[in-house]
């Protein structure tokens, strides 16, 4: 009897991490940059008799087990017409570097200026250069601001550096930090992001499709709601019971 509750309460403890992954991803979906979360379900069928009347109860007892992990497949490019504006196509990540959490890195590339004319993420945060921190003149208005590319920056006629874009043999090891911003564990190494095309004025929308997240949400609600009547329903036999064995 109590195997049957653990499991099933184990069951309804993954179901609420995915109902809490789906509902991280709705909330992201028109977050650039932005990769979805993904619970994958791993059912361990019990070997369990299962009676007519009670089609529910022969499916509870099942370990179901689920691990987050983050689908970094491409989201789609949407043009915004702002020049502070990158998207990258293929396999990499811009590099943002931290005062506090060192370099961190993200598909998210609405770019802007600060005080100083630096190209910063809209947190503030210095974007990377191959060389350092890429500057603007003052005297350049920044519609004139060109990016190549390969992310190279020009600003009229004048170079100004390159955009560091970076990428992992395993980005499925990266930690989020946000809604679109990743660390590198500390034995994780990055390599040159070589396999890219970055376009200007564009950004790359979140690969969440919507449609999907709301059928998984409905099939969660089904499957949690199906397991609640199952623990319900055995409490109730054990309820009988105990009242049999003491008269």
């Amino acid at each position: 009897m109590g195997n049957f509750n653990d499991v099933s309460a184990s069951s309804l403890a993954a179901l609420t991490r995915e109902y809490r992954a789906i509902a991280q991803n709705l909330a992201n979906v028109r977050t650039a940059g932005y990769k979805q979360h993904v619970s994958k379900f791993h059912r361990l069928l019990q070997q369990t008799p299962a009676t007519p009347n009670d089609p529910v109860v022969s499916e509870a007892p099942a370990e179901v087990q689920n691990e987050v992990t983050l689908d970094f497949r491409q989201g789609g490019i949407m043009p915004t017409g702002r020049s502070l504006d990158v998207a990258i196509e293929g396999e990499g990540f811009f590099v943002i570097n931290t005062a506090r959490r060192g370099p961190l890195y993200t598909r998210n590339g609405q770019f802007m200026t600060n005080a100083n004319r630096q190209l910063v993420t809209t947190r503030g945060e210095l974007v990377a250069g191959a060389g350092g921190p890429l500057v603007i003149p003052d005297n350049v208005p920044l519609q004139k601001v060109a990016i190549g590319k390969d992310g190279t920056m020009s600003a009229g006629a004048q170079e100004i550096g390159q955009l560091q874009i970076v990428a992992f043999d395993r980005p499925n090891d990266l930690l989020p930090q946000g809604a679109s911003t990743f660390a590198a564990p500390p034995q994780m190494r990055s390599t040159p992001g070589e396999h890219v095309t970055l376009h200007q004025g564009f950004v790359e929308n979140s690969n969440v499709s919507a449609i999907n997240e709301l059928v998984k949400l409905i099939q969660v609600t089904r499957l949690y709601e199906a397991g609640v009547k199952s623990i319900g329903k055995q409490d109730e036999r054990q309820r009988m019971l105990l009242r049999f064995a003491t008269g």
